[in-house]
């Protein structure tokens, strides 16, 4: 697993051991279920271009991205991922979409800056985002493992960056502070002791340039990108309305997600369960990533998982931030 330069790392694991004990179980779904999502296949694919058919019968590969901190560009509006993602984010230029290709290339300045996964949400349903000034200036990110939520000035991407990294800046201009991401997720407060200062010095708190909002809910995300693949923006509307009958009355809020990988498996989804902070303030997490999910599935995936169930026929892959103890 990538760890960043002078801190330690609170890994996410592939896979490995989880903050809950799931049980793996095999589909055993009635015989109405499999039908209608048999039926659901064949509408769908009389939707889609002949090149881009669900095919059910390929082997789902257990598998997920490396990453070791997954940050998600909030969209505006309910409806953007509709009409404002293009097929690749960072090709996009317009606000707030365009920070990403810039932070992306701030990021190539920073030693070890790999292990990042990067997409952008859009909100379904669930507790508001989006902080509340104005976005024109301004995008507002959610971060995992902290479950934090920043709202980041256009000007301070290459600091916002260093923070990510936790990494100095190649410019000539050193970074405003020496306050970093995995430094946050140890407990770190609104101010740290300047590590540099010399010995026999008092030391001066250094300010923290990104605190963030908490976010203490658990998350299901959609892929929906539709113009980087049909398959996901055709299922993506009726899973996000599968999944809400639900989840309605659950701490769980549902977005859409940008390209997450392996299209034609549609759909895909990642559900991050929120357990909480420990004593450190830490938030306790595990990632399920599942696919090929109809929406006739979604009542039996979600009362699974709900019991700390795991159906294998769906199961992509985990990750958890969990440690050995």
């Amino acid at each position: 697993m990538l760890c960043t330069r002078r801190t330690v790392c609170i890994p996410l694991r592939l896979i490995g051991s989880f903050h809950t004990k799931y049980k793996f179980v095999q589909l055993d779904a009635s015989a109405d279920v499999i039908e209608t999502c048999r039926v659901q296949v064949d509408r769908y694919n009389s939707q889609l271009p002949e090149k881009c058919q669900l095919d059910h019968a390929l082997p789902l590969p257990k598998k997920t991205p490396a990453y070791q901190k997954h940050v998600l560009l909030i969209s505006p509006g309910s409806g953007a991922w509709k009409c404002d993602w293009q097929s690749k984010l960072e090709l996009s230029v317009e606000w707030p979409y365009s920070f990403i290709s810039k932070l992306k290339n701030a990021l190539l300045k920073i030693d070890g800056s790999g292990g990042i996964l990067f997409n952008a949400i859009c909100l379904q349903h669930g507790k508001p985002l989006l902080p509340k000034t104005s976005m024109d200036e301004y995008a507002a990110f959610l971060v995992i493992p902290d479950f934090r939520i920043y709202n980041v000035h256009k000007e301070r991407i290459e600091e916002f960056a260093h923070f990510l990294t936790g990494n100095e800046i190649c410019s000539n201009r050193p970074p405003p502070s020496k306050l970093l991401f995995n430094d946050f997720l140890r407990g770190a407060s609104k101010t740290i002791i300047n590590k540099e200062s010399p010995v026999g010095i008092e030391s001066k708190p250094i300010e923290n340039p990104f605190e963030g909002e908490i976010y203490d809910r658990s998350l299901v995300l959609i892929c929906g990108h539709g113009k980087r693949d049909t398959r996901c923006g055709v299922i993506a509307p009726e899973l996000v309305s599968s999944l809400y009958k639900e989840l309605g009355d659950v701490d769980t809020d549902i977005a859409i997600v940008s390209h997450i990988g392996g299209h034609k498996f549609a759909g895909n989804l990642i559900w991050y369960k929120n357990f909480g902070t420990d004593i450190k303030g830490i938030t306790k997490f595990d990632a399920l990533w599942f696919a090929r999910v109809m929406p006739g599935a979604v009542p039996l995936l979600v009362s699974k998982v709900l019991k700390n169930e795991i159906i294998e026929n769906f199961y992509r892959g985990g990750v958890s931030n969990k440690r050995n103890e």
